[in-house]
């Protein structure tokens, strides 16, 4: 065997061998991609539910003052769309990103 000849299967084992790196790595990067994102829907969750109880307590702690002309200002306005978008969040949110029963389908932990 000449000494190219033995060059070219180093080279073609090398090569081998970044590839089998190469795909553990990607494997690797998919899972802390899926964790990662996993995380950002439980905190987009929990943000949701926070702001949700905040524009409660906002609305519930807040009583309109004597001899009002009954308009809301900006604020209240604002409280209460965020709090009519957290509830849809809450309620739809999940269901319309994973159909029911299929929370694990597909995922190698």
């Amino acid at each position: 065997m000449t000494t190219l000849q033995s060059r070219k299967k180093l080279l073609l084992a090398e090569s081998e061998l970044n590839r089998v790196h190469m795909v553990a790595e990607a494997r690797l990067l998919r899972t802390d991609f899926r964790r990662a994102s996993d995380r950002a829907r439980s905190l987009g969750a929990m943000l949701g539910s926070g702001a949700l109880l905040v524009a409660g307590w906002v609305a519930r702690r807040r009583s309109p003052p004597a001899g009002a002309t009954g308009k809301a200002t900006w604020f209240q306005r604002l409280l209460k769309g965020v709090g009519l978008l957290a509830t849809l969040w809450t309620a739809f949110g999940r269901s319309a990103r994973e159909p029911a029963g299929s929370e694990s389908a597909g995922r190698a932990p």
